[in-house]
């Protein structure tokens, strides 16, 4: 199968249903980056330039993962970088 966004950097959106008030969305990003790796080829998880991930509760035997991508938006990568800056000023002496 042929990943549809080529080389471009991409983002992921992703809703959790979880049954367990006490699972932990962070154990969801590798397994799913591995999942896509092992059905796209050309997908490599260096491409993904943001994820927003959200959990929810839902009773037993309806979870569920919910997941979009896109193309990152260079708004989205300026965005990014502007964090990236306010981050370094955190550190500086």
């Amino acid at each position: 199968m042929e990943w549809p966004f080529g080389d471009d950097q991409v983002t992921f959106f992703i809703v959790a249903g979880f049954s367990n008030r006490g699972a932990d969305l962070d154990n969801v990003l590798k397994p799913l980056f591995d999942t896509y790796q092992g059905i796209f080829k050309e997908f490599n998880d260096n491409k993904v330039y943001h994820a927003e991930l959200h959990k929810t509760i839902v009773p037993k035997g309806r979870e569920f993962l919910y997941v979009r991508i896109r193309r990152v938006h260079d708004e989205q990568i300026k965005e990014g970088a502007s964090h990236a800056e306010e981050a370094a000023k955190l550190f500086e002496t």
